[in-house]
């Protein structure tokens, strides 16, 4: 990731990149007023993801995203009584989010790219709800997302969220298999 940021100055495909994990964040974006009209604000009565919400719905329009290699903001994600972590149960929002996502995707010609995003979105909630112990929320998420989603994270959550001792299991699998890598 850091090689691909250090060899671009932008973006010409933003979901492609949004895929792999560099995401923007909104306290730090420069968008022309002309395109915040014609996309849309941030949506009324949201209670999550806003961020990528609002920066997908620009990419789909514009996809090159030119950036600043060098942070500009500190973002602090997991405070106690943060939206983000307040939020973090939010499964019908979520369901709706990638739902609504797919539709405006598919709408511009890019549903194949925005897959790309929408399990990795779907792969991070679903391990934060794991971290929070919302089993049951979690397993909605996955039960209603599995066809796109792989096979064996589809089997790894489904053991760790009904057996908590699975996912010690497999961290120490993951944590043996990153250091035979020598990562």
């Amino acid at each position: 990731m850091q090689s691909y940021l250090k060899e671009n100055a932008y973006f010409d495909n933003y979901l492609q990149v949004y895929a792999i994990r560099i995401s923007v964040s909104m306290i730090t974006l420069f968008i022309k007023k002309s395109i915040l009209r014609e996309t849309g604000l941030f949506m009324e009565g949201q209670q999550t993801n806003h961020d990528p919400d609002l920066a997908l719905r620009i990419c789909y329009r514009y996809p090159k995203v030119g950036y600043i290699p060098r942070p500009l903001a500190i973002n602090y994600f997991a405070l106690p009584n943060s939206i983000t972590q307040r939020n973090v149960a939010m499964v019908q929002e979520r369901i709706e989010f990638i739902n609504r996502h797919f539709a405006l995707s598919k709408e511009y010609g890019v549903a194949d790219d925005f897959e790309a995003c929408a399990q990795m979105l779907i792969i991070k909630w679903l391990r934060d709800m794991r971290c929070e112990s919302l089993t049951s929320q979690a397993l909605e998420l996955l039960h209603t997302f599995q066809g796109l989603l792989p096979g064996r994270f589809v089997r790894e959550m489904n053991w760790t969220l009904k057996w908590s001792w699975m996912q010690c299991l497999f961290q120490g699998y993951h944590k043996v298999k990153r250091f035979l890598r020598g990562g």
